[in-house]
């Protein structure tokens, strides 16, 4: 019988493994661009917080390889990795600047929804998202500040922004969809209502919150997580 880490859930196992196919290539590609930015800023506290979210970024991807290898997820996530090999090529792009600022801000608004929900657990498994969801609270306006920092223009985020949505949630639900097919989980009462139940956190607490991003204004401290980043550190 196949083992659901994620609370003996087909439906939460698979989407919070998908999430984690993603993370190692997420976290090379923002590292390079953050380190590849280094050289045209003179802020020296921005400086600091790049290094800083560098150092974070390199270290989520490791602990994410290593969850991946354990669940037998290092395929999909090599396949992500050629994807990020594009990126990789050219960090100093303003488009993969403008991808850090979206994907950044879907990974805030995940992290939000993890910790309030389920942070509290303890079953192996749960340490590396609690982890990983502060440290994203942490430094979630870096990207944007760094974005500001050279004036970039918000219809160019925008128009990234709205490519990068539809490109990680078509890959998270339909990685998710299909493995649930695979193993003959689709149509089975539990994944019904956990299904259901999760469709419905992902509009309320992660795609309407991830909205607004696209108001006049928006920067992600507007959200204040300092009570929730303190009771998990």
């Amino acid at each position: 019988m196949k083992h659901y880490w994620f609370d003996g859930s087909p439906v939460m196992t698979h989407y919070y493994n998908a999430l984690s196919i993603l993370f190692p290539a997420w976290e090379e590609v923002f590292a390079n661009v953050a380190e590849c930015r280094k050289k045209d800023v003179s802020d020296p506290e921005l400086l600091a917080r790049m290094d800083a979210f560098i150092a974070q970024e390199i270290a989520h991807g490791k602990a994410h390889t290593k969850h991946n290898a354990r669940h037998g997820l290092s395929d999909s996530a090599n396949d992500q990795m050629q994807l990020a090999q594009i990126a990789l090529r050219r960090p100093q792009a303003k488009v993969w600047l403008a991808a850090m600022v979206s994907i950044e801000h879907i990974a805030a608004c995940l992290s939000r929804d993890f910790l309030k929900v389920h942070g509290h657990k303890r079953e192996s498994g749960f340490a590396l998202f609690r982890w990983h969801s502060v440290e994203e609270l942490e430094h979630k306006s870096l990207a944007l500040d760094v974005w500001s920092h050279f004036g970039y223009d918000t219809a160019t985020l925008h128009a990234v922004a709205r490519s990068n949505f539809v490109y990680v949630w078509k890959f998270i639900l339909g990685y998710t969809l299909d493995n649930l097919r695979k193993e003959k989980q689709l149509w089975r009462l539990r994944t019904i209502f956990d299904g259901t139940k999760l469709f419905g956190a992902i509009v309320f607490r992660v795609w309407i919150p991830y909205l607004r991003l696209f108001r006049q204004g928006f920067h992600p401290n507007c959200v204040d997580d300092t009570a929730l980043i303190r009771s998990y550190t």
